[in-house]
């Protein structure tokens, strides 16, 4: 599987860079999840954050497309192949940018108890405020969904107030 998915990567970066056609995101998309089927024998960690990467740009691409699933299964794939121990100092961006994405596709996949384990997860690692935004958001959505509006507004009135907003 990593064979055919770098032979797809090698085929996709050989034509016009850019041209973005329909055909050539499908055989990204393609060519992603077949590397993630071979991810085990990525020999070392600058592959497999090589791989995380082009894991959350196909994600973008299944979000855009409104296949949510799938870019769940990208993204999930992405933060699987980061070093779980070093993630968050060693790849502090890419893994911010990964589980913000992630908790919002659960969010709308209606897994609400990983959305929380996200968020948890994001607001322990987060280094600013503007940083947890993403997921401040993912977490109030999902209070919503539950049907739970106080607390939504309570998370609300928090984040404002360390906003600097004082209602």
């Amino acid at each position: 599987h990593l064979y055919i998915g770098r032979k797809l990567r090698e085929l996709i970066d050989s034509k016009a860079a850019g041209s973005g056609t329909q055909v050539e995101d499908r055989l990204f998309l393609l060519a992603v999840r077949q590397m993630n089927l071979g991810s085990e024998f990525l020999e070392n960690e600058d592959e497999k954050v090589k791989l995380a990467r082009l894991n959350s740009e196909a994600a973008e691409m299944a979000f855009e497309m409104s296949s949510f699933v799938f870019a769940g299964e990208y993204l999930q794939a992405g933060l699987s192949l980061l070093n779980s121990a070093t993630k968050w100092d060693t790849h502090y961006e890419l893994t911010l940018k990964v589980s913000t994405a992630l908790a919002h596709e659960r969010l709308c996949c209606g897994k609400m108890d990983v959305v929380r384990h996200l968020v948890d997860d994001v607001l322990q690692h987060a280094k600013s405020l503007k940083d947890k935004l993403g997921v401040y958001r993912s977490m109030i959505l999902s209070l919503f969904q539950e049907g739970d509006t106080a607390g939504a507004r309570d998370l609300v009135l928090r984040v404002l107030d360390q906003l600097g907003i004082h209602i």
